[in-house]
């Protein structure tokens, strides 16, 4: 029980946080965000064929849209960052778009292409 309420109050805090983040932007009223403001991030692992085959689909997208990319190997960071593994081990490779899972187990480059325009 008290692991699910620390579990929920991180991702209040994160949704907070964002909230935050998006309206301290210059020009926020105007809706103009660019791929460089959104925040992406690469779950991934070693030896993991479909995380291979994501990473270069969202290399193509970062050529094309210009944002960065942070890859985190889960299992290299667990000793720091066990939530990580707990949350995404299964579904590896996973996509996080400004802290939000978007897509896992393959880029939905519709989807990715769509929301990183936002």
């Amino acid at each position: 029980m008290v692991r699910l309420l620390r579990k929920r109050i991180k991702q209040l805090l994160r949704a907070v946080s964002e909230v935050s983040r998006r309206f301290a932007r210059p020009n926020w009223h105007s809706g103009c965000v660019s791929a460089a403001d959104h925040d992406v991030t690469f779950l991934t692992r070693s030896g993991c064929h479909l995380c291979h085959v994501a990473h270069e689909v969202l290399n193509d997208l970062q050529s094309e849209f210009g944002f960065a990319v942070e890859v985190i190997d889960i299992d290299a960071v667990a000793a720091e960052r066990p939530e990580l593994r707990a949350e995404y081990g299964d579904r590896v490779p996973v996509v996080l778009l400004d802290g939000r899972e978007h897509s896992y187990w393959e880029v939905d480059v519709p989807r990715f292409r769509r929301d990183i325009s936002a």
